[in-house]
């Protein structure tokens, strides 16, 4: 039993228990005297944070975030408290206040690039992606010869839809570390999203033999076979994908679609029918299986990618609206597929491979479309007068 000292003993004072906290055998022990310093003094700073450290072990998060950002408040100019506050924020997906606190941070040490670029990742998060472009052009002019600021840049393009500047910086990297594979798949997938289908191959094929065994570099050459129409070619490498990867959900999606593309609806329910008696979890993205597989309809779909966190949302949403507009258009019904395609570009997940799908079978439903258009003909004069 923790027994308090009594008044004239040690002392009693806010700062007292404060110190005699960090002399407490458990977490709870020292959260008793904390609570204590906090009920003689609400504005005792070390305190607060100090009580927001013991909360967070003992799992309270969201009374840790109540206390350090109270002391932050209390302390706006320390820039400890405003990284610490920033990163209970981001710990709970609050972007909006760690986004603030890492502003606040940098304006404290305005010199410490790893402050503004995790401001850029709180300013991306919640899509303000022009004031993470200026951070980001920031780092840029400041450390040119460091390599993570270009990464953070092209990232930024990424969520912006700005492919051709996202490959820009990366090409950057690729020619500084021309035998590192992860600037290679990066651009190959804004060479996807731009359309650029044979760029995107040449890049997916240097990466092969960097990564070694690797279903993710297989997936990758796949993906980019599927830009240049060559679908049994993909088909070839989703299965190589699914054979070295242990997780293989993703890759027994895209073989499925890609059968139905081709008419081989037969195998690709079989596919995925099979996939599906294998499959041992029932988490996301289960529903999409499920749903390929002829289980549950659409609208079940829709209504398991809900979550009670809004991003979770958005990135269930985005592959959900775009497996579903896939299966439109391996039917040939174009104009459902582009709704549910546009619908997954909405969520503005631009990170996630499916809303760089959506963005390559847009263009597709655009050249079938050209396709079935009856030839432009030269309108036929009338003559009247016979």
């Amino acid at each position: 039993m923790l027994v308090i000292a009594a008044a004239g003993n040690i002392g009693t004072s806010a700062g007292d228990y404060y110190i005699r906290s960090f002399h407490a055998a458990t977490p709870r022990q020292r959260l008793q005297l904390l609570n204590q310093a906090v009920e003689l003094n609400p504005n005792h700073v070390p305190a607060l944070r100090h009580r927001a450290l013991v909360r967070s072990v003992l799992g309270e998060k969201k009374q840790a975030f109540a206390d350090i950002i109270r002391a932050a408040e209390l302390s706006p100019g320390d820039p400890e408290i405003n990284l610490a506050a920033a990163a209970y924020a981001e710990e709970l997906k609050k972007y909006h206040p760690a986004a603030r606190f890492y502003g606040r941070a940098l304006a404290c040490e305005w010199t410490n690039p790893f402050v503004r670029a995790r401001l850029i990742q709180a300013l991306i998060k919640i899509r303000r992606t022009g004031q993470a472009l200026k951070h980001a052009d920031l780092l840029v002019q400041r450390l040119p010869r460091e390599d993570f600021p270009y990464a953070v840049r092209a990232e930024v393009y990424e969520w912006a839809s700005r492919f051709q500047d996202a490959v820009g910086d990366l090409s950057v990297l690729v020619r500084r570390h021309p035998n590192d594979s992860k600037y290679y798949l990066r651009r190959c997938i804004n060479y996807r999203a731009m359309g650029a289908g044979r760029k995107a191959l040449a890049d997916a094929e240097k990466s092969i033999p960097l990564r070694g065994l690797s279903g993710y570099v297989y997936a990758a050459r796949g993906c980019s076979y599927e830009v240049l129409g060559e679908l049994d070619r993909a088909l070839q490498d989703y299965r190589k994908a699914a054979e070295l990867d242990d997780d293989k959900r993703y890759y027994m999606i895209w073989s499925c679609i890609i059968l139905r593309k081709q008419g081989n609806r037969a195998q690709a329910d079989k596919l995925i029918k099979n996939f599906l008696r294998q499959l041992e979890e029932d988490g996301w993205i289960a529903p999409v299986i499920k749903y390929l597989a002829g289980e549950i309809e659409e609208e079940d779909v829709l209504r398991l990618a809900r979550h009670k966190d809004p991003e979770t949302t958005r990135q269930r949403l985005c592959e959900a609206y775009y497996y579903i507009g896939a299966c439109y258009l391996a039917d040939n019904r174009l104009d459902r597929a582009e709704e549910f395609f546009r619908k997954c570009l909405a969520q503005h997940v631009n990170n996630f491979y499916e809303h760089g799908f959506a963005i390559r079978d847009l263009r597709t439903i655009e050249k079938m479309r050209a396709e079935k258009a009856p030839a432009h003909k030269e309108p036929r004069v009338v003559d009247e007068d016979n």
